[in-house]
């Protein structure tokens, strides 16, 4: 039986440096967190904590915000906005169908001198 292998995934592009750890190739100018430049093989590096000095790491984790309670007036507002254009639809049918046209109003013309 041959064990079956699951396709590679690809490298991160942007892998997470520790700010403590993440140094600078003075060759190639790459951030990186092991002994060597891996894009060059430099060893000849600077900490990026000479120019970006870290803050305390938290002890505590953050807060989780609440979840947000459910929109009690979506429903309502959609009922409302739905019988607003039938009704409308409604009257504008009856109008149309059951109210006889007005008369339109001209002015008299008056007699030329």
């Amino acid at each position: 039986m041959a064990a079956e292998r699951l396709p590679a995934q690809p490298p991160d592009p942007y892998p997470y440096v520790d700010l403590r750890k993440a140094r600078l190739c003075l060759d190639c100018e790459v951030i990186f967190d092991a002994p060597q430049c891996p894009a060059c093989t430099s060893e000849t590096f600077i900490p990026i904590t000479r120019w970006v000095r870290p803050t305390e790491r938290r002890i505590e984790a953050r807060p989780v915000p609440p979840p947000a309670p459910p929109e009690t007036t979506s429903r309502p507002r959609r009922i409302l906005k739905k019988s607003l254009y039938v009704g409308l639809g409604a009257y504008g049918v009856w109008k149309m169908l059951f109210e006889p046209p007005k008369p339109s109003r001209r002015k008299p013309q008056e007699p030329k001198s």
